[in-house]
């Protein structure tokens, strides 16, 4: 479970970075607010005590392809409700 939370840290790190460093648009922008959102939940995620869990080991992608993959689990979360 240890690395699970890794990586939800480090989706939430990434998000942080899209919002703040990069240039968004206004409808993308919305779509990482929200999945920030359901995933932080109301939850404190502890952060990993293991280096095989360290966000570095995880595949990089291109910010097209990220925001693309967060809107299909948008999607998929709404249409659950």
């Amino acid at each position: 479970m240890d690395c699970m939370y890794s990586a939800l840290n480090c989706t939430l790190e990434e998000l942080n970075v899209l919002n703040f460093d990069c240039n968004i648009p206004g409808k993308d922008y919305d779509v990482i607010e929200n999945v920030a959102v359901v995933l932080k939940g109301n939850r404190i995620i502890p952060t990993s005590s293991s280096p095989n869990c360290s966000c570095e080991m995880y595949e990089k992608t291109d910010v097209e392809t990220f925001l693309k993959n967060i809107e299909d689990q948008v999607q998929q979360l709404n249409s659950s409700k």
